[in-house]
């Protein structure tokens, strides 16, 4: 089983990912949706990482990340780093 980290664009919602959920949990991986916290103007990179990691916690996944309006997502950073590896299309 394979854990996938969903990470949305910068409108911040997981709800971006549920019909490509569906299909990877129908195939019996696990998801991680991110939900970030783009209805603060305060927010920035540290905390939008911040939100990936929380959703991660301590597991292994591969994240995939949206665009945000083009500008390419850096890998989730924080105090608690989890180990991630980038999907390799």
């Amino acid at each position: 089983m394979t854990t996938y980290a969903l990470i949305p664009g910068t409108g911040g919602d997981e709800w971006e990912w549920h019909l490509l959920t569906r299909e990877i949990e129908a195939r019996r991986h696990e998801v991680l949706p991110a939900k970030l916290p783009a209805g603060d103007d305060r927010a920035g990179w540290s905390e939008y990482a911040d939100a990936v990691a929380e959703a991660i916690g301590d597991r292994r996944a591969s994240h995939s990340p949206h665009t945000g309006r083009g500008a390419p997502r850096p890998g989730p950073r924080s105090s608690h780093r989890p180990r991630c590896r980038r999907s390799r299309r």
